[in-house]
């Protein structure tokens, strides 16, 4: 009688379990690849910062980048609320500021809206944002910590957690083989046809921003690595006295081509206004560590370029 009893009550918990992992939580969500595009990371009028050895300036075609956003103002967005095995005990994770000056990159789709992530933040907690920019849900916290529901990290952690708080102890070891078992169903009612889904988990933390427009969308960086791509940049490499010095390198595929590299030097005590190809800007300050720069010509947008792809049709 008591076996018995066991086994009702083994369904029924596995089944709990089930309905539970399948539904409660747990978002799909879709990778979102590069896309292809051809153009520069500047226009004229506008001002750019580049510390030492970074990017200041960037061209391609055949190239791609990811969807781009960037905050409008300051927020402190909420501490979010981690999940717990203790009742009465809640681990909070405290989150920083969101800053103008951070760039948000959009790597997953959920029901139309996006999910961006910020390397200059955290690459581990993301946001749902509208393709306007404005905040999807009033709980925006996105986390994802693997493509699988099998083997997550963080799914196993609120497996254990949702156990611990329903199921007795001593029950725990005899379940351990049924929760294999539940979290392999869980997998095949929410993945795709290939068995691998994405699977995203909506943290709690409710957002309260002064404008529901948080972001704003901004070119995003130029990314090379595909066939056919073409990229180059200007990388700002220090000052000595009043001389600045800026590197001009190209890439094919992604791989450097040396003999079209170029070491530029400029006096500054000529005047502020420098030139490379078609591209004019002013330096209006410059140091050991950074240079801002403001393009006054972007020489009909291709400066960088030193020649068009005769596959124009392909471009973006």
């Amino acid at each position: 009688m008591v076996k018995v009893k066991w086994k009702m009550m083994r369904v029924i918990i596995v089944a709990a379990l089930c309905l539970t992992l399948c539904g409660c939580g747990y978002i799909k969500v879709q990778s979102i690849y590069p896309l292809r595009k051809h153009g520069t990371s500047y226009k004229a009028g506008n001002v750019y910062t580049a510390n030492t050895g970074s990017s200041l300036l960037i061209a391609g075609y055949n190239a791609y980048s990811f969807p781009t956003y960037k905050p409008k103002y300051n927020y402190k967005p909420p501490d979010i609320d981690l999940p717990s095995a203790t009742f009465g005990v809640h681990p909070v994770q405290f989150m920083p500021p969101i800053t103008p000056d951070q760039k948000w990159t959009v790597r997953y789709v959920h029901d139309g809206n996006y999910i961006i992530f910020s390397q200059d933040y955290s690459p581990t907690w993301g946001i749902e944002i509208t393709k306007d920019g404005e905040l999807a849900d009033e709980e925006a916290w996105i986390s994802i910590e693997n493509s699988t529901l099998n083997g997550n990290p963080a799914v196993q952690k609120k497996d254990e957690d949702f156990v611990m708080l329903i199921i007795p102890k001593k029950w725990i070891k005899k379940l351990k083989r049924n929760l294999a078992i539940v979290k392999w169903i869980a997998s095949i009612l929410n993945s795709d046809s290939n068995g691998n889904s994405t699977y995203a988990v909506r943290e709690k933390g409710i957002w309260k921003p002064p404008n529901p427009q948080l972001f704003e969308e901004v070119d995003g960086d130029i990314i090379g690595g595909y066939e056919d791509s073409f990229k180059a940049e200007l990388i700002y490499t220090g000052k000595t006295d009043n001389i600045i010095r800026i590197s001009y390198r190209e890439y094919i595929n992604d791989m450097a081509r040396p003999a079209f590299s170029q070491e530029l030097r400029y006096d500054l005590n000529e005047g502020n206004e420098i030139t490379f190809k078609t591209l004019k800007m002013k330096v209006l300050e410059a140091t050991n560590t950074k240079i801002t720069v403001q393009v006054i010509d972007d020489g009909g947008g291709s400066s960088l370029i030193p020649r068009y792809p005769s596959n124009k049709r392909d471009l973006i």
